[in-house]
C-alpha cells in the first residue's frame, strides 16, 4: 500500500492501529491526518509521516511495508470545492480543529489581513460554533466563496447575509437548510452533500431564482431531490457535477431519462462522480458506467446539446474534480 501514498495523501487509522502505541494522535473522535513524508525502503517499517488535523500532532507509522501492518489507511481523494477561484483563499480546516491554531486567525484580523480573503474553505461549526461564528462574521463584507461543513442555522444566517457571495459549499446540509440556501439569488456555484442516514426524501422542489446557477455539484440524497434542484435551473447551468452510481443497489437504471426530464438548455459538462462527500454508495465498474453514459450523451445529442459526459473514476487523470 506504501507505493499508492505520497505527500499530500489523506489518511485514517487503519486495522492495524494500537491504542496501546498510539493512543489518541488522531483526536477524540478520530479524524484524518494529512501525509508530510514518505520514507520509502525503511527497514523499520516507519514508512509515512502523518500530521493529524485534529491535534496537530506529527508521528510516523508503518503502512503495509516490510513489517506488513498497516496502522494507517489511505482515504479516497477528497472532493475539492470548486465554488471559487484560487486566489485570495484561506482553508480554516486545521484551525477548525486546534485551539492553538485558532490563533493564527485572530492574529491575521489584527494584522489587518482579512480584507485580502475572498474565499474561506474548510469551517467545520460544529467543532466551535462560537469560533466559526466569529470568523463568518469577520470575513462576511469582502467573502465571494464559502465552504461550511455541519453549520447550524447562526452560521448559515450569517452566510444569507453575505452581500457578494457567489460560491457556497454546505457539507451535511438538512432540509430546512437546503430550503434557506436555494433561494439565495446571489449564487452562480453551488455544492451541496447530505450524509445517506439523513437522506432529504420529503424535499422535491425548489423556486428557481432570477439569474440562475452556473456551476452544480450535488451529493444530495434521495437522486430525485438533486433532479429536483437541476431542473428548477435547468435554464442557466453550464457543468452539473452529480454523485450516482451506476450499479445496484444504489444505482440508477433511468438517470438518461430522468435527465432528460429536466429541460436542460445551456449544458456543456457533466461529471458523474462514483463517490460523494462521504464516501458512500457510488458502486461502479466500467461495463455499466460505460453504458450509462452513452445513455445520457444520447439525450443530450437529441436535445441539440453538445455535452462532454465523464465518470470521476474513469476519468481520473483529466482533473475533472
Amino acid at each position: 500500500m506504501v507505493q499508492r501514498v505520497r505527500h499530500g495523501s489523506r489518511v485514517a487509522r487503519g486495522r492495524d492501529w494500537k491504542v496501546v502505541k498510539h493512543g489518541n494522535q488522531d483526536g477524540t473522535p478520530p479524524g484524518p491526518g494529512t501525509v508530510t513524508a514518505v520514507a520509502h525502503g525503511d527497514p523499520i517499517g516507519k514508512g509515512v509521516q502523518v500530521t493529524w488535523d485534529r491535534t496537530g500532532k506529527v508521528h510516523w507509522y508503518s503502512m503495509g511495508c516490510r513489517t506488513r501492518k498497516c496502522e494507517l489507511r489511505l482515504l479516497p481523494p477528497e472532493l475539492k470545492p470548486h465554488i471559487g477561484a484560487d486566489q485570495k483563499l484561506i482553508d480554516v480546516s486545521s484551525m477548525s480543529f486546534q485551539t492553538e491554531m485558532k490563533s493564527i486567525w485572530e492574529f491575521s484580523v489584527r494584522s489587518n489581513l482579512k480584507p485580502c480573503v475572498r474565499t474561506l474553505l474548510g469551517l467545520h461549526c460544529d467543532v466551535d460554533p462560537a469560533w466559526s461564528l466569529t470568523v463568518l462574521q469577520q470575513a462576511a463584507p469582502r467573502l465571494k466563496a464559502l465552504q461550511l461543513v455541519s453549520p447550524q442555522q447562526q452560521h448559515l444566517d450569517a452566510a444569507l447575509a453575505m452581500p457578494l457571495l457567489e460560491g457556497l459549499c454546505v457539507c451535511n446540509v438538512t432540509g430546512p437548510q437546503l430550503q434557506q440556501v436555494v433561494r439565495m439569488a446571489s449564487l452562480r456555484r453551488l455544492e451541496l452533500h447530505c450524509p445517506p442516514d439523513a437522506a432529504l426524501s420529503d424535499i422535491f422542489t425548489f423556486p428557481g431564482t432570477a439569474a440562475g446557477l452556473r456551476w452544480l455539484r450535488s451529493g444530495l440524497y434521495p437522486l430525485v431531490t438533486a433532479l429536483a434542484l437541476v431542473r428548477a435551473h435547468a435554464d442557466t447551468l453550464e457543468e452539473l457535477q452529480l454523485v450516482a452510481a451506476s450499479t445496484e443497489p444504489y444505482g440508477c437504471p433511468d438517470l438518461a431519462r430522468e435527465l432528460q426530464r429536466c429541460g436542460l438548455k445551456k449544458l456543456k459538462k457533466m461529471v458523474i462522480l462514483r463517490r460523494d462527500a462521504h464516501d458512500a454508495f457510488c458502486r461502479h465498474d466500467q461495463n455499466t458506467c460505460r453504458e450509462q453514459l452513452s445513455q445520457i450523451l444520447h439525450i443530450f445529442s437529441e436535445r441539440g446539446l453538445s455535452v462532454a459526459v465523464l465518470c470521476s473514476e474513469c476519468n481520473l487523470n483529466s482533473e475533472i474534480i
